[in-house]
């Protein structure tokens, strides 16, 4: 199906239908949100070598590979097998893109669980002014052809949301399920795949500040943080979460058995950014707070930093947007 908005001036934008539920006894395995260990585990399961479990890392998260029987690093045997005993690369999908007049494009993204919820992320190509001095001004991805030095990408952490801020649309869905690491980290891969991004060689920012409060699915999005940084290569450095008070650590639930591996390092500032969204925090009276990102540097523990920032930006279908963005 195909969508024409005559406020991007009569952009073809495409929309696809979100897949249909599952039949009962037809639900697939996802290999997509699964660790390096978790990888290496399936393998030795289907009676192969660990190693073919860092070939399923570098053809999921690096090389962005959609079906198994695409990977052809991986026996046809194997591929077949594992297709058979059920498993699929279970990427989440984008299913309806709106496009601003000023190049920024919000999704809809279908995830692992094909219930036909969706949920908001959005590419705001140089959407962040990023840091002086931090050399990003030379990167040179626009002397590509692209368009553009930098980018950002806003996800969201839940379908819905139960904190209830008044001046936020996803309050009003009232918090549907949790998102898995998979499907959080699923956006960002699905965006990268679609703007062609070279990670590692052109500089991307990503705000945690979508749909849901991160810290309150705590355990999904640092594993999500995680995959995103060992497995699809990007740098905790690049990484920023937006709370609406939610502290690292403060929540319920049994401790983690592991330790996180990362330290939250917040400090206050200037307010809060995601496709314009900031407006509707600033109209209800609250100032949101912005936590800097820490380019390589790390606490006196060694552990890689990643900013957090009180109060949030982004909001449900029908948010504040950039002039010609068209709301759903």
């Amino acid at each position: 199906m195909l969508y024409a908005d005559p406020s991007v001036n009569g952009r073809i934008l495409q929309i696809v239908q979100p897949e249909p539920a599952e039949a009962e006894g037809a639900v697939r395995q996802p290999l997509f949100g699964l660790d390096r260990a978790a990888l290496t585990t399936r393998m030795t399961d289907f009676g192969e070598p660990g190693w073919r479990g860092n070939q399923l890392i570098e053809a999921i998260y690096r090389q962005r590979v959609t079906a198994i029987s695409e990977i052809t690093t991986l026996p046809k045997l194997l591929r077949r097998k594992m297709e058979n005993d059920g498993w699929e690369v279970g990427r989440p999908r984008i299913v309806q893109v709106f496009k601003s007049v000023d190049g920024t494009e919000r999704y809809l993204v279908q995830g692992q669980v094909r219930d036909a919820q969706t949920v908001e992320t959005v590419w705001m190509p140089e959407g962040d002014e990023g840091e002086a001095g931090d050399g990003s001004e030379d990167e040179g991805a626009e002397s590509r052809g692209k368009g553009w030095n930098r980018a950002t990408i806003c996800v969201s952490s839940q379908v819905g949301c139960a904190v209830n801020c008044q001046f936020c649309l996803t309050a009003k869905l009232g918090l549907q399920r949790n998102l898995a690491a998979g499907e959080i980290a699923g956006q960002v891969v699905a965006v990268l795949e679609r703007q062609q991004v070279e990670v590692g060689r052109e500089r991307v920012n990503l705000v945690f500040m979508g749909m849901g409060e991160p810290f309150l699915n705590y355990d999904e999005f640092m594993k999500s943080v995680r995959l995103l940084v060992e497995g699809v290569g990007i740098p905790e450095s690049r990484m920023t979460v937006s709370t609406s008070g939610s502290a690292p650590g403060a929540r319920s639930g049994p401790e983690p058995a592991a330790d996180d591996g990362f330290h939250f390092r917040h400090r206050a500032g200037d307010r809060a950014f995601c496709a314009g969204a900031g407006e509707n925090s600033a109209q209800a009276g609250h100032q949101p707070e912005r936590a800097q990102r820490r380019d390589s540097q790390r606490d006196h523990a060694g552990k890689p930093q990643m900013a957090y920032r009180g109060y949030r930006g982004c909001g449900a279908p029908g948010a504040a947007a950039p002039a010609g963005t068209h709301h759903v």
